[in-house]
């Protein structure tokens, strides 16, 4: 039985990722084309999330081309021990990677319009970027 499911995130720049994912204590592995999950060690992908942590075994988050070809989905197991270890770090449904990323990708976006930027990191774990023109 297959736990894998596919989060609703394009992710459209590698490097915006690796920063989001090093802040949460994960880290991308470029390249790496299988990921790993309960019900097989080969799920086929282009990249892969891992913990900083990861031992053998663990559970891994796979990036998937998205369908029309630009960027890449995520998909991971949330099953069991390896799979609330993924949770702990990415958050349920990987909601916290979701927001460091799109929080990332607005602040290199307005840094590029001359903004400096704030990014500060809530209480409930979201994130505020403030713009101001500089």
């Amino acid at each position: 039985m297959s736990h894998v499911v596919k989060v609703q995130l394009k992710i459209t720049n590698l490097d915006t990722l690796a920063d989001a994912c090093d802040e949460l204590g994960l880290v991308l592995v470029r390249g790496q084309q299988t990921h790993r999950s309960f019900a097989s060690s080969s799920n086929k992908c282009e990249h892969v999330i891992r913990t900083k942590t990861h031992q053998a075994g663990d559970y891994d988050i796979g990036l998937v081309k998205a369908d029309d070809g630009t960027g890449y989905v995520p998909a991971y197991d949330n099953f069991g021990r390896s799979g609330a270890k993924l949770d702990k770090l990415a958050g349920r449904n990987l909601v916290g990677l979701k927001d460091a990323y799109a929080s990332r990708t607005a602040q290199k976006f307005l840094w590029s319009k001359g903004h400096h930027v704030v990014r500060k990191q809530l209480a409930g774990g979201g994130w505020q970027v403030t713009a101001m023109k500089s």
